[in-house]
């Protein structure tokens, strides 16, 4: 490996490790370039900003996951009647969150956290990269997941709305994997797999989306997604 290589995962070690743990906002260039013993300027270098870097660590993240769910996605698009069920959807998109391949001793879990902090504490960039990089991967899942729950009822907002909170529910879940693993040694006396809880979550996540409509607000169920962000890219 380069010289240039090294200090490069120098800083996105230390990057993640210190947004993950501290967000964001509160994470300096100069605590991360003091933790990852390299020179301030190496960051601007390497990576123009503190945003610029912010986007290359999701970047190594959600290329690697999108790329997977767009051979899943094409794959089941291309076979007529062959939709997985809402369940079996969930089941994969969780799966394949958790078999991404990591360079943090965490694994997937320290990128559950930065997303949440993301999340959080309102980094408004990364949504709009997200949405301009990746975007069109997520929308075309949401519309498998909508096609499979046979949900036609259900307005744009609300269905919006259900995706977000079974984002958030896996979200939670998957970064607070260590937390959970403790405490069912020390309440239940047994351990669980990361596996066994994509199972307990899938139905669960499965039963809040298809359950029948509840917006009455007629501004919002007649309210559209606009697409034209993600088809301009």
């Amino acid at each position: 490996m380069k010289a240039s290589d090294k200090t490069i995962e120098r800083i996105y070690n230390a990057a993640e490790q210190l947004f993950a743990e501290r967000g964001f906002t509160e994470t300096s260039l100069r605590s991360i370039t003091a933790e990852a013993e390299v020179n301030l300027a190496a960051v601007n270098y390497h990576f123009g900003s503190k945003e610029g870097l912010i986007k290359a660590i999701f970047s190594r993240y959600l290329t690697q996951f999108c790329s997977e769910l767009e051979k899943k996605l094409d794959y089941y698009e291309s076979k007529q009647n062959a939709t997985p069920s809402t369940e079996e959807l969930l089941s994969i998109f969780m799966e394949l969150i958790v078999s991404i391949k990591t360079h943090s001793s965490k694994g997937v879990v320290t990128f559950m956290r930065l997303f949440s902090n993301a999340l959080l504490q309102k980094q408004l960039f990364l949504h709009e990269y997200m949405t301009n990089d990746f975007g069109i991967v997520f929308y075309r899942f949401g519309l498998m997941l909508r096609k499979a729950a046979h949900n036609d009822n259900i307005s744009e907002v609300e269905w919006f709305w259900r995706l977000h909170f079974s984002l958030g529910t896996i979200l939670l879940n998957i970064a607070s994997m260590e937390y959970f693993k403790t405490l069912m040694k020390k309440e239940f006396k047994t351990s669980i797999k990361i596996s066994q809880v994509i199972q307990l979550m899938a139905p669960y996540i499965t039963a809040g989306l298809l359950a029948a409509p509840v917006l009455k607000d007629e501004t919002l169920v007649n309210a559209k997604y606009d697409i034209s962000k993600l088809t301009e890219n």
